[in-house]
């Protein structure tokens, strides 16, 4: 039978004092620990626990007050942020430790009427989620200010009682994260499958003779977005970086451009050409991609999207996309690829000049029947453990609205 305990309604201000983290200027901030610093945290340390162990900032001890330091049982907050989902972030401070939060963070202190691990479920539940969203405002950055914070209103029972919650709540939580670890485990064993059946298909003994990607295939960068443009033209969809995965296409946002008939004519995509991305900041996704088998009508691609198309009397499309997801075709992108200011690129050049093994297409069409058929058996085997970290984590944030409601 589910336990119901009598609350009293509060606002946050009333029972924890929220702190504002440290501001400091640019040139007085370091990436490693010098004498007289402190470390402050920054929102990416906000995960599931609080990371105070990598991705610091050191700044002058003489910019954090005795107020700002944390203490054991603090809540760091996300309180500024380009992306909304991470506003109102928290994770606890749950050791000691000397060092504090940044300017767009805030540290939130349980105050004597109130266990700190019950504030925590507070600020992981489903209600100050909905809240905190809308709550965040501003142009391009979301900001939650410490005065709305301070209103953010909430129910208490008596201390003893939170108390009792929260050792209910750390018991289940036991069971939840071992899952959570299985889960995450059985994701990893199904990804590391399924690029071992890649690199099999394509390994360095296959037989077949030895081409540069440029020999049997047209390759084009795409349109670049607020460009001049000389004459009437009309508004078409357009494919972006962002459209595109390693081995599969997301078309669920579709942006367009405007583009004139001549243009068109040059970047519209065909079934069968292979995309790949031209650029990122992240290395691992430079070059990835997949087939564009014509979803879309009149369909164009940015600059940032290299199209490959391949003749097809020689390259099956697909067992090219498959091939440029291998680790040789990999470790030769990360190789020929450079890096100016964080962002990953290749060039058109070194796209073309990628050798590639290519057997009869006969051989080729098998190849991909059969390398199919084995990565769907593995993606799928991804998605039932993606299911169960799905319902775990559902499972966690029910566990903290029953707590916050007292009804367990």
């Amino acid at each position: 039978m589910t336990h119901r305990t009598e609350m009293r309604e509060v606002k946050l201000g009333a029972i924890a004092a929220i702190v504002r983290g440290v501001s400091f200027e640019k040139h007085e901030a370091s990436s490693v620990e010098v004498p007289g610093t402190l470390p402050v945290l920054r929102a990416g340390n906000i995960q599931e626990e609080l990371l105070v162990d990598r991705d610091l900032v050191w700044v002058p001890r003489t910019r954090v007050s005795s107020d700002q330091l944390f203490r054991r049982w603090d809540i760091a907050i996300a309180v500024s942020s380009g992306s909304a989902g991470l506003v109102g972030k928290t994770a606890q401070l749950r050791a000691d430790w000397a060092g504090s939060v940044g300017a767009f963070c805030a540290i939130v202190r349980a105050g004597p009427d109130v266990e700190p691990e019950f504030l925590a479920l507070w600020l992981r539940s489903n209600v100050f989620t909905a809240w905190r969203l809308a709550q965040a405002r501003g142009s391009n950055i979301q900001n939650l200010s410490v005065r709305q914070l301070a209103l953010f209103p909430m129910a208490l029972p008596g201390r003893a009682e939170q108390a009792r919650i929260c050792r209910m709540v750390q018991a289940s939580l036991v069971e939840i994260r071992e899952g959570v670890r299985i889960s995450g485990r059985g994701r990893m064993q199904a990804a590391t499958l399924e690029r071992a059946l890649i690199d099999s298909a394509f390994r360095v003994e296959a037989q077949g003779p030895i081409v540069r990607l440029q020999e049997v295939s047209e390759i084009r960068s795409g349109l670049t977005k607020g460009r001049k443009i000389a004459g009437p033209a009309a508004e078409r969809p357009f494919l972006r970086a962002g459209n595109l995965g390693n081995g599969r296409l997301d078309l669920s946002e579709i942006k367009t451009t405007p583009a004139t008939d001549d243009e068109a004519k040059r970047y519209r995509l065909e079934t069968g050409d292979v995309l790949l991305v031209e650029g990122s900041g992240s290395p691992s996704r430079l070059a990835q991609g997949w087939v564009w088998e014509g979803q879309l009508d009149d369909c164009l691609h940015q600059n940032h999207v290299f199209r490959v198309r391949p003749d097809k009397d020689r390259v099956e499309p697909h067992y090219l996309a498959w091939m440029l997801q291998s680790s040789v075709a990999r470790d030769y992108f990360l190789s020929a690829g450079k890096t100016t200011s964080g962002l990953n690129t290749i060039n058109r050049t070194q796209v073309g000049a990628m050798p590639l093994r290519l057997p009869p297409v006969v051989e080729q069409r098998a190849a991909v029947e059969a390398l199919s058929g084995q990565v769907d058996e593995a993606r799928q085997l991804a998605h039932v453990w993606d299911d169960a970290h799905n319902r775990l984590e559902r499972m966690r944030t029910a566990l903290f609205d029953q707590a916050i409601r007292g009804e367990i």
